[in-house]
């Protein structure tokens, strides 16, 4: 947890909080965060808070995204996907551009 801490926040500081765009990203990337640990049996048990953020009913869809994860509500994660689509190639330029 240490090293993600540290991702974070070299990222986060990175990001010019002058600029309106990155200045909502660090909000909303932020906003909903928890931290906590595995209970005795391993599982990693999620606040209900985040819970009823993610809209969590019977399913869940986990992503594996580098050294973290997501838990989303399958419908919800598909629907953001097809909102979004259109937009990452625009997205996907500008972010390879800037880091690499």
């Amino acid at each position: 947890m240490d090293r993600w801490k540290e991702l974070v926040a070299e990222k986060l500081d990175s990001l010019n909080q002058f600029d309106p765009k990155e200045a909502m990203f660090i909000r909303m990337f932020l906003q909903e965060a928890a931290e906590d640990s595995l209970d005795s049996q391993s599982r990693l048990l999620i606040p209900k808070s985040l819970i009823e953020y993610a809209e969590i009913k019977n399913e869940v869809l986990i992503l594996g995204l580098n050294k973290r994860i997501e838990v989303w509500n399958p419908d919800v994660y598909e629907s953001y996907i097809n909102e979004n689509l259109q937009s990452y190639e625009e997205i996907a330029k500008d972010v390879m551009k800037r880091n690499g």
